[in-house]
C-alpha cells in the first residue's frame, strides 16, 4: 500500500504582496513546513513529502494536503509557524487512522479553522460525505 503523502504548495506566495498583515512571511513557510516534517525522523520515515505547484488555496497561504489511498484527503490553508507543531501532530494522527478522518478529536483546535477542503476516499459511502459536509456548514459563520 502506498504511504501517506503530505503535499505542500510551493507557489502560495504568488497571491501575496510581501509579508502578511500578521507579519508572517508566507514565502518561507513552505520550506519551514517541509523542514519540520523532515526533522521528525519517525514521521518522515512513514510519509512522502512533496512540494507541489498549487493546491488551490492561493488566498490563504501556506497550504498543505494530507492524502493516502483509501483515506480522506484534507487540505489545510493559512498555515503559519505557530501551528507547525499542531500540523505535525495532526499528520501523525492522520497516518494512524484507517480512514484519514480526524474529526474534532484528532484535529487540534488551531487547525479546525484552517481546514479548507476535505474529500472522501472514492470508496466512502455518500452518506458519510453528506454528514461531514453538513457538519462543515453548521460550523461556518
Amino acid at each position: 500500500m502506498p504511504r501517506p503523502t503530505v503535499a505542500i504548495c510551493r507557489t502560495c506566495p504568488r497571491a501575496t504582496a510581501g509579508t502578511s498583515a500578521r507579519g508572517e512571511n508566507p514565502d518561507g513557510m513552505a520550506v519551514q513546513l517541509r523542514s519540520a516534517l523532515i526533522a521528525d525522523r519517525q514521521l518522515a520515515s512513514e510519509i512522502d513529502i512533496m512540494m507541489v505547484h498549487c493546491l488551490g488555496a492561493c488566498l490563504r497561504p501556506c497550504a498543505a494536503a494530507l492524502s493516502a489511498a483509501g483515506k480522506w484527503r484534507l487540505r489545510f490553508e493559512g498555515l503559519s509557524p505557530p501551528v507547525l507543531v499542531d500540523f505535525i501532530a495532526a499528520t501523525k494522527v492522520y497516518n494512524a487512522t484507517p480512514d484519514g478522518f480526524l474529526g474534532d478529536q484528532g484535529l487540534p483546535p488551531s487547525l479546525r479553522e484552517r481546514l479548507g477542503a476535505l474529500a472522501p476516499p472514492p470508496t466512502a459511502p455518500r452518506r458519510a460525505f453528506m454528514n461531514t459536509a453538513q457538519a462543515g456548514k453548521e460550523r461556518a459563520p
